[in-house]
């Protein structure tokens, strides 16, 4: 059982990285002012609101805090109209270098469940 741990917390590192990218894409159309800008804010939320959730999920704390951070700027914006000018445009990218910074390199063994001791769960189930 800790073998399939390992493993999908080593493919959770792996897709966060094109989680993050995804991200860049959607803010950077969002700076830009290209296509709909509500639609790349939105996207931002989504992706932002994912990798919260996951990355606590697979004990990656940092990283859901760096992208909470990020979601509840974004949903605020959202929600009051906010104009995204320089100094918003300054703030979001803030807040997207430190999502960017804690997950940029992110390994397994950094998981707090990498080692997680699994044999009560494992003997509650009757798996010896």
């Amino acid at each position: 059982m800790q073998d399939q741990l390992r493993a999908l917390i080593s493919r959770h590192c792996a897709w966060l990285t094109g989680q993050v990218s995804e991200i860049a894409a959607a803010l950077g159309a969002l700076q830009a002012g290209s296509g709909e800008p509500r639609d790349a804010l939105r996207q931002a939320i989504e992706l932002t609101h994912q990798i919260s959730g996951t990355s606590g999920s697979m004990g990656f704390a940092e990283v859901s805090e760096a992208a909470s951070d990020l979601e509840y700027h974004l949903l605020d914006v959202e929600a009051h109209g906010l104009a995204i000018d320089a100094s918003e445009t300054a703030r979001i990218l803030a807040l997207f270098v430190a999502l960017e910074t804690v997950s940029s390199g992110l390994r397994a063994e950094r998981s707090s469940l990498y080692d997680a001791d699994l044999s009560g769960l494992m003997r509650a189930r009757g798996e010896d």
